[in-house]
Formats: structure tokens, sequence, C-alpha cells
């Protein structure tokens, strides 16, 4: 028998390893959720960001990627919740005060803006993004522990 008679087997035994050690080892279906959800969340927050200075829809964005946020962690009970049931929920969750009240008052924010009297100037706009994007970057936002 010839060495390249068992190259092809032994080549074909070692692919086949790696991939069942790739699908065994990779990543679970919600690690896989997880990043598609942040994923959309950086989306949401770079068109808040490119509507920084126009201030059109800038809002809106910003308030559904924190909105995103406090559902994915809040679990799938979160899901088309009003704001207090769903802070309370998230207080239910383990988040303290000190999570959950900065993330109420952005989404009180971009409500009062989308709904009241207008957007705001362009520096309240980089400071509320500077606040969403400071909290979102906590660990406690990117999912559920």
């Amino acid at each position: 028998m010839c060495s390249s008679d068992l190259t092809v087997p032994g080549l074909l035994a070692i692919i086949w390893l790696g991939g069942e050690a790739r699908r065994r080892l990779g990543p679970d279906e919600q690690a896989r959720i997880r990043a598609a959800s942040l994923g959309r969340r950086r989306e949401l927050l770079g068109q808040a960001r490119a509507a920084l200075d126009s201030g059109e829809g800038f809002h809106a964005k910003l308030a559904e990627a924190l909105q995103k946020a406090a559902v994915e962690r809040a679990g799938p009970q979160g899901v088309g919740l009003a704001r207090d049931p769903l802070m309370a929920l998230l207080r239910e969750r383990g988040l303290g005060d000190e999570d959950v009240r900065p993330l109420r008052d952005l989404l009180d924010a971009c409500d009062a803006a989308r709904f009241g009297a207008g957007s705001g100037d362009v520096a309240s706009r980089r400071e509320q993004f500077e606040r969403a994007t400071k909290l979102l970057d906590k660990k406690i936002w990117r999912g559920r522990p």
C-alpha cells in the first residue's frame, strides 16, 4: 500500500474531526442571538451618531437602542411592556437603581424630544449620546446574565 493511499482517508478524518469540534465547541444559539442583538444595537447607535448634527431621527434611534437593551436584559417577559412595568421587571432581575434610573432618564429625554418641543441642540444630543453609549457599554446591558 502506498503512503498516499493512507493520506487521503487521514486528511478526510482530520477535516471531519475539525468540523465536529467546531460544531461542539463553537458559539451556542444564545451566544449567536446575543451577538446579533449587539450588532443591531451598534447599528442603531451608528444611525443615531449620524443624526447628531441634524437631529433628524436621532432620538428615535437612540430610544430604540436603549429599549432593545432593556428588553433583552429583562428577557421574554419584557417584550411589549410599558416603561414602568419594564423598569420594575429590570429591578426584579437584580438591577439596581444606579443602573435603571439612567436608562429611564435617557428614554424619557428621548420621548420628550420626539413628542415635545423639538430635538434640542447639537450639544444636548451629543451629551445624550455619550451618556447612552457609556451606559450601554456596561456589561449588564450586553444581554441576560
